[in-house]
């Protein structure tokens, strides 16, 4: 991906921090929790897509421990 923009960029990620906080303050207090205008710089754009080619490879199997702890 030479040479282009990440998304989400510091900004959308600040946004998503202010977003997140409120929901607690929600839960918290059980009151709707308004949020000041969310303002961004900038939007996504197509030149930022990065596309990959489906694969039909199985993924190696991991051997774990159910986690209902069932055999």
């Amino acid at each position: 991906m030479p040479n282009k923009e990440p998304e989400p960029s510091d900004e959308e990620g600040l946004i998503d921090v202010r977003i997140i906080r409120a929901l607690y303050r929600s839960v918290e207090t059980g009151s709707f929790v308004q949020l000041d205008q969310l303002d961004r710089d900038r939007r996504p754009t197509l030149a930022q897509s990065v596309n990959h080619e489906a694969t039909q490879e199985k993924p190696d199997l991991i051997r774990v421990a159910d986690p209902a702890g069932k055999s």
